[in-house]
């Protein structure tokens, strides 16, 4: 099975066109959220693929780009103008490979939200 991935450090430009507000919401919206294993992450990859290519004007070059996890487990996401590559919004993936806990809990229990993809 694969690890979890933990989503952070989202960044966005402080002004950009309507037509990215979707995606744009829905990166931020993965901020401070995990994936259970890398099939969730490229669903939801997918999903932001899709809503740019739905939401943007006829022609344009807008697009999800994502870099592909280095040796130590970090991979980003970004949705670029297609101008320049200029980035419109950032978001950064790192695989969990453990959770730790000092306390007297041994069993961890997290808040799983299921959705349907679209």
């Amino acid at each position: 099975m694969s690890k979890m991935i933990f989503c952070c450090d989202f960044w966005w430009r402080s002004s950009y066109p309507r037509f990215y507000e979707k995606t744009v919401a829905l990166m931020k919206g993965a901020n401070g959220k995990a994936f259970l294993n890398e099939g969730d992450m490229f669903d939801f990859i997918d999903i932001l693929r899709k809503q740019i290519e739905s939401d943007k004007p006829k022609g344009h070059a807008a697009h999800i780009t994502y870099t592909a996890s280095n040796t130590d487990g970090r991979s980003q996401v970004y949705l670029e103008s297609g101008k320049d590559e200029t980035d419109i919004a950032r978001l950064y993936l790192h695989r969990v490979n453990s959770i730790v806990t000092y306390g007297d809990l041994r069993q961890i229990v997290f808040d799983v939200v299921k959705r349907n993809k679209p």
